[in-house]
């Protein structure tokens, strides 16, 4: 089991109100997607890069975002700073 937290900002181009849940930028020409993936420490430089392209490829399919508006990050957290249900996964007694 992984812990792992998906955040995705999209705003909109020429937006004039904000919109909920949704950040504003000053870009010309429809959605920039941001996901954070927010996890427990111990990925592989190659396993993100598995996952940053699929996500990517999800965002072109399923949400016409176009590749080069698209950005991922990577937040890696040790098992100590990362609860759920009030205990860490460093308590819990798993790896990531």
């Amino acid at each position: 089991m992984i812990c792992l937290d998906f955040i995705l900002h999209c705003t909109e181009a020429f937006s004039q109100r904000p919109i909920p849940g949704r950040m504003r930028a000053k870009y010309r020409g429809g959605f920039l997607p941001y996901v954070q993936v927010t996890w427990v420490e111990g990925r592989t430089p190659e396993q993100k890069r598995k996952l940053a392209e699929r996500i990517t490829q999800v965002l072109i399919e399923d949400g016409k975002a176009k590749r080069e508006n698209i950005q991922v990050t990577f937040v890696d957290l040790p098992a100590t700073d990362y609860a759920e249900a009030g205990v860490t996964v460093a308590d819990q007694k798993r790896t990531p």
